[in-house]
């Protein structure tokens, strides 16, 4: 149940709603915010990447033996 939903997550940030496919963009992932109360939202995060990463790794150790 965990792993399904972490497959449908991982699946969706990978999608081109979210993946980063513009060579100007210094970030992997899309629509993140650092402070929205002085207008610094979607944009790329350096924290939003580092997770993202993390997780397709142990994903892969999770699913490859």
């Amino acid at each position: 149940q965990y792993l399904n939903a972490a497959q449908n997550i991982l699946l969706s940030l990978s999608s081109k709603n979210y993946l980063s496919s513009n060579k100007k963009e210094n970030n992997i992932l899309l629509h993140g915010t650092y402070n929205k109360n002085v207008g610094d939202f979607d944009t790329g995060t350096i924290w939003g990447d580092f997770y993202f990463l993390e997780a397709l790794l142990k994903h892969k150790k999770i699913t490859q033996p």
